[in-house]
């Protein structure tokens, strides 16, 4: 399933949640709702490509997958305190995340997640009959 509005759909009726689908990427101000989101303890569902070991990876849409961001870790300048989402302080920002193959969790840099969710614009040749992919599209589900 590549549609972010049925992945949406049937989050809302499996788990009893709100959802709403995020259109554009993981820059700009989707990247401080996704960490607010996180933040508050509610999970994200990210479309990337993933690699063998289950990281993100860039193969133009050929091996896409969602992964479920569950947590978030800021890395902050030395000495520096944590003000909010936008400040200078945060320098690296990681997200807990689990592809459902996977038996583990994995910290992803944010930037390689959205490097990977950017690059999605083709479906992978074994996959065409699975359905439509979308522009990038991320969900997050509020209970």
């Amino acid at each position: 399933m590549f549609s972010a509005e049925n992945m949406a759909l049937l989050a809302e009726e499996v788990c009893g949640c709100r959802a709403e689908v995020l259109s554009g990427g993981l820059g700009g101000d989707n990247a401080a709702t996704v960490i607010a989101h996180l933040w508050g303890r509610q999970p994200v569902l990210i479309p990337y490509d993933e690699d063998y070991n289950h990281e993100p990876c860039q193969r133009s849409g050929h091996r896409a997958h969602w992964a479920v961001a569950s947590g978030v870790l800021l890395g902050l300048a030395p000495g520096s305190h944590f003000l909010s989402f936008g400040s200078t302080a945060v320098r690296e920002v990681f997200v807990l995340a689990k592809q459902g193959k996977s038996l583990r969790y994995q910290l992803w840099s944010l930037d390689s997640v959205a490097q990977s969710n950017e690059q999605l614009r083709t479906m992978g040749p074994q996959r065409a009959q699975d359905g439509t992919l979308e522009d990038s599209d991320l969900l997050r589900a509020s209970q």
